[in-house]
């Protein structure tokens, strides 16, 4: 094969995966999160969610290390997070 088409198939490929790789991120948000409590025991969990749902506020929980995550919020939108942090 001549060194000229190794070179343009090369080019292509390059391309064709640069192409890839920005079309992939093009797709992807950024989601922002208002952490209202880390907890041990899942009955402190429970508490904090009643405690939001009182406050008309639906949480969210979930779980890692052994360790329950609670959510107030979740959004696309960072100034709804931030407005939400003043509220909570």
């Amino acid at each position: 094969m001549k060194f000229e088409w190794k070179v343009v198939i090369f080019a292509v490929v390059c391309s064709l995966a640069f192409m890839f790789t920005y079309g992939c991120s093009l797709g992807q948000k950024t989601i922002y999160a208002y952490q209202v409590g880390i907890y041990k025991e899942a009955s402190n969990k429970d508490e904090k969610l009643a405690e939001l749902k009182e406050m008309g506020i639906e949480g969210y929980t979930y779980t890692k290390n052994d360790q329950y995550y609670v959510l107030s919020m979740i959004s696309e939108k960072k100034e709804d997070i931030e407005k939400h942090a003043t509220q909570v």
